[in-house]
């Protein structure tokens, strides 16, 4: 795979991001979110879509209280995290996904920005992994982060940025075998961009080393159908359905022109018609779009009311009511198919953000049944057990989850982190220290596990 582009999406799609732009500059940075979110589904590796997200997504953070939304992005993001880092091998592109679920409640989260980086990288999307590191590196200069920033911009034959970060870490590690490799290959990339040694006679990746030009050059070229030619096309579409009235793909296209207008009565409206069709009436994609097009619409008001002051009462009873629809939605899915164990592990998860603790347990303790879940189940178990100071049962789900990660990765030292905190929490401090050890002797800088550990040793 390789980074695409704004012209090279599909119009449709340049269409709707051109409407999350207009969002973002109205003040409506979840309508943002949650479109360039989708965007990336499509096109992973559009470098646009995803720095129109960031910006959204610190537009909202913004507006938060930075130290109340951190604590709950403590509690609630580290089993998105590790499902996250569980992917990662056979599923990059969902990993990426699991990030910036993470990043949509804190953009500055590190463990989430280096997943972005690490899957990014897995996909070949050198610039986009360069972008989540520089997000790394703008929070925590040491070196470790600039030899990760170093290699990202190798593999994104940023030969110059590179060389500069080497330069910097030869002079107070130069002993050290991995920044002299770092060097190494960007000496190469060097040498290949000042040689032109690139097939097609151009320099590495040379069109891209100027991020500003790049992006001008993808606005000033790109064709953004217009607001009248896509109500044209609904309108033949339309005219479509009179004379093949069975035909769903007519209704697609009606709902997407819709979609793309920000018309989310009417293309509930054309979805419920194409679900009374024999063949729309057991449709998933319907039922999903459904789903989202219902919660879009709340989404708007709620960030409607919060731009222009609504009370506090008023605010938190749209997000209430928020927060049930998609419940709801989620719930609907469960029960249309009750043997799905991914439906089954989605709606945990709304419950698990919601609270609603013993919901959530009886959803995972389902989607462990699924193989390609179990681990990221357990995780949430654990999560949910924690969450009602049950620490012992919580022990054994990250006991199982531990004895189940095979490799000392960034998940597994996830795990073993939340695992000796639950002995902490039941006042075992020999036990939890021999967790925090596993995870210091592989990685020192992981989160505060270096000052767990000298606390442990400093004890008489």
């Amino acid at each position: 795979m390789s980074e695409v582009p704004v012209t090279a999406l599909d119009l449709r799609l340049q269409q709707r991001l051109e409407n999350a732009r207009v969002a973002l500059d109205r003040g409506n940075p979840d309508y943002t979110i949650n479109i360039c979110l989708e965007l990336l589904q499509v096109a992973p590796g559009c470098l646009v879509v995803r720095k129109l997200l960031r910006a959204a997504q610190f537009r909202l953070y913004r507006g938060k209280n930075k130290y109340v939304a951190k604590c709950l992005n403590a509690v609630l993001t580290v089993p998105f995290l590790i499902e996250g880092f569980l992917v990662i091998k056979n599923n990059p592109k969902k990993a990426m996904t699991a990030a910036e679920k993470v990043l949509s409640g804190d953009p500055t989260h590190i463990p989430a920005l280096k997943l972005l980086c690490k899957a990014a990288s897995a996909l070949d999307f050198g610039e986009t992994a360069v972008f989540a590191m520089a997000g790394v590196y703008e929070r925590r200069k040491d070196d470790e982060t600039a030899l990760l920033l170093g290699n990202a911009y190798v593999q994104a034959g940023s030969s110059s940025e590179a060389m500069a970060l080497a330069e910097s870490l030869i002079r107070r590690r130069p002993h050290d075998g991995r920044v002299r490799e770092l060097m190494k290959n960007a000496s190469v990339i060097e040498s290949i961009n000042a040689g032109n040694w690139d097939a097609d006679g151009v320099s590495y990746r040379g069109k891209l080393k100027d991020e500003a030009t790049a992006v001008s050059l993808e606005q000033s070229a790109k064709t953004v159908a217009s607001r009248e030619m896509t109500e044209r096309l609904v309108q033949e579409a339309i005219e479509r359905v009179g004379g093949e009235p069975n035909n769903l793909n007519h209704y697609r296209e009606i709902i997407r022109g819709y979609e793309s207008l920000n018309n989310f009565d009417l293309a509930l409206e054309w979805i419920g018609k194409a679900r009374q069709l024999p063949v729309g009436q057991n449709d998933a994609e319907l039922l999903r779009q459904e789903s989202v097009f219902k919660m879009a619409k709340l989404e708007e008001i709620v960030s409607e009311r919060r731009k222009n002051g609504g009370s506090k009462e008023e605010l938190g009873a749209l997000e209430a009511e928020l927060i049930s629809l998609r419940i709801k939605e989620a719930k609907i899915l469960v029960e249309k198919y009750p043997t799905e164990g991914g439906y089954r592990f989605d709606l945990g998860k709304l419950y698990f953000a919601e609270n609603s603790i013993d919901a959530a347990i009886q959803q995972f303790q389902s989607s462990q049944k699924n193989p390609s879940l179990r681990i990221a189940s357990l995780v949430f178990l654990g999560a949910c057990f924690k969450q009602k100071e049950l620490y012992d049962l919580a022990v054994q789900q990250f006991e199982t989850a531990k004895s189940e990660l095979s490799v000392m990765d960034e998940q597994k030292k996830e795990v073993i982190y939340e695992l000796a905190l639950c002995y902490e929490s039941m006042s075992n401090a020999k036990a939890a220290g021999e967790e925090y050890k596993l995870i210091y002797a592989a990685d020192i800088g992981f989160r505060d596990v270096a000052e767990k550990v000298n606390q442990l040793y400093s004890k008489p």
